[in-house]
């Protein structure tokens, strides 16, 4: 299980560090950045 991830120089991320636990809704306004965290998750699957 995945339980830590850090985003750095990924996309428009300098330095992020979201929470994960075992139920993670990625919640904001438009352009904050669910889907390049999302894109960053789908990167690691490959």
């Amino acid at each position: 299980m995945l339980k830590k991830l850090i985003l750095e120089n990924w996309k428009s991320f300098r330095y992020a560090e979201p929470p994960i636990d075992p139920l993670t809704v990625l919640i904001g306004t438009n352009a904050s950045g669910k889907l390049k965290a999302i894109k960053a998750l789908e990167f690691l699957r490959l």
